[in-house]
């Protein structure tokens, strides 16, 4: 077994891609707000609202990574380990 001291700390693989799906997906929910609806002869399309809900898929996968390089890759060595 390894003692305390030589025990191997893997870290986050990618935090710059991290970073960047987390500060893609802010800035694409905040952006909604400034994007006005887009008109088409008599019909309103809300660009907004699905860049709103298109924003969530970089949050959820910047926040996914983050959640495994922090508690996932620790439980994983353990179990490649033991």
């Amino acid at each position: 077994m390894l003692n305390q001291s030589s025990k191997l700390n893997y870290g986050i693989d990618a935090p710059g891609v991290i970073r960047n799906f987390l500060l893609i997906g802010i800035v694409m929910a905040i952006g909604d707000w400034f994007i006005p609806p887009l008109s088409i002869f008599d019909t309103r399309f809300s660009v907004g609202l699905v860049l709103c809900g298109v924003s969530l898929m970089p949050i959820a996968l910047g926040i996914s990574m983050l959640v495994y390089g922090i508690w996932g890759s620790s439980m994983f060595e353990t179990e490649c380990l033991t």
